[in-house]
């Protein structure tokens, strides 16, 4: 009867693996994360801006530009601290959305300027205290020269590359 009751256990462990191996291998994929590092990309023509309060958190020690998936389309996150953007370089596709988020305890009003003939800008209306982000949709190609209107000083550089 020993035989019979180790062989009952035996089946039972290996029945269990098959059936969870079963399952494990036609699980549904993994829901696509709301926060992954940036890919490189293509696309840029004129821009467009909003101002929130909400705040956003990337990761401490994070190096590659964070993106959040919002209304169906994602949003590049760049902070500004100590009169610094970060990350400082990005490159996105034509379209696509940057939030700039204040990090700061000084006020930020972000403006970014097209380095090409025509010159174009897009400016923050207003400024935006530690805490609050300022959004921007970039539609135009080139290399966009970031910096804040709010300090004279040291603007503080960053780069949006849009292709």
């Amino acid at each position: 009867m020993n035989n019979s009751i180790l062989i009952f256990i035996i089946g039972l462990v290996v029945g269990g693996a098959l059936v969870g191996g079963y399952f494990t291998m036609n699980a549904a994929p993994a829901p696509e994360s709301a926060t992954e590092n940036q890919e490189e990309a293509e696309g840029a023509e004129e821009a467009t801006g909003s101002t929130s309060g909400g705040t956003t958190v990337t990761p401490a020690g994070a190096t590659a530009p964070q993106k959040v998936y919002e209304n169906g389309q994602y949003v590049y996150i760049v902070n500004f601290n100590n009169d610094t953007f970060s990350p400082a370089v990005i490159t996105i596709k034509k379209g696509e959305a940057v939030r700039f988020v204040n990090k700061d305890n000084l006020s930020m009003r972000v403006s970014a300027t097209l380095e090409a003939t025509n010159g174009q800008t897009i400016s923050d209306p207003k400024s935006v205290p530690k805490g609050g982000s300022f959004t921007t949709t970039f539609n135009t190609a080139g290399k966009w020269v970031v910096k804040n209107l709010n300090d004279t000083t040291n603007p503080g550089g960053g780069v949006v590359n849009v292709q």
